[in-house]
């Protein structure tokens, strides 16, 4: 497991921006060259927001924003409807039963196909062995579906029940269905959910 770890590891490093320099332009959620800026679609709504809250992110139709509440150890996940003018605040940390500790929230995107899907990146702590003893850290990935408030864990199982390290941005990319969703996950890189794969320039791992 480790081995394979540290391949994926190499490999990502390398060829990365290659990947980034492969996709055109429509394919990928465009880096906004403002700091504040919830990509995509910059607003005066959502910079006015992100002095008071951080890491907005607005949704593919523009129609709601993501963003994190500053202050306390595990800051709610709110969603701006902009429609309405409400703002939801769900408590993520509550939903894990108790062989996981909630370690907080590293980032989101936004689903490009449904409004009412997030992808999360969120930091674990796990007890794999089920002593109540030890809990390995971990990054792991999860799709919240605003509706139904449910939280599902999608992160690739070669990482194992804790979760890989280190990954603190996502990025689900236009172009994704539901039958084939493609994510940059940070570090590592180009990953396809349905197939539980990441590529590289081509190459399958």
């Amino acid at each position: 497991m480790k081995k394979h770890y540290k391949l994926l590891y190499i490999i990502s490093v390398s060829c990365f921006i290659m990947i980034i320099g492969n996709c055109k332009k429509d394919d990928v959620a465009q880096p906004c060259a403002d700091p504040y800026c919830g990509c995509p679609g910059l607003t005066g709504e959502v910079k006015e927001l992100s002095k008071y809250y951080y890491n907005p992110k607005v949704s593919k139709s523009q129609n709601k924003v993501a963003f994190l509440t500053h202050g306390g150890p595990k800051p709610p996940l709110n969603i701006w409807d902009k429609r309405t003018n409400q703002i939801q605040m769900i408590e993520i940390s509550n939903k894990f039963q108790d062989s996981i500790q909630y370690g907080g929230i590293f980032d989101y995107s936004w689903c490009p196909y449904d409004e009412s899907k997030l992808m999360l990146i969120i930091g674990t702590f796990t007890d794999t062995v089920g002593d109540k003893k030890k809990f390995c850290p971990g990054s792991n990935i999860y799709i919240f579906n605003l509706n139904d408030l449910e939280l599902k864990k999608v992160t690739p199982i070669i990482f194992g029940e804790a979760g890989p390290e280190g990954i603190s941005s996502i990025i689900w990319l236009n172009g994704s269905t539901q039958n084939n969703d493609s994510i940059i996950l940070g570090y590592l890189g180009l990953y396809i959910l349905q197939k539980q794969e990441f590529i590289y320039n081509n190459i399958i791992i």
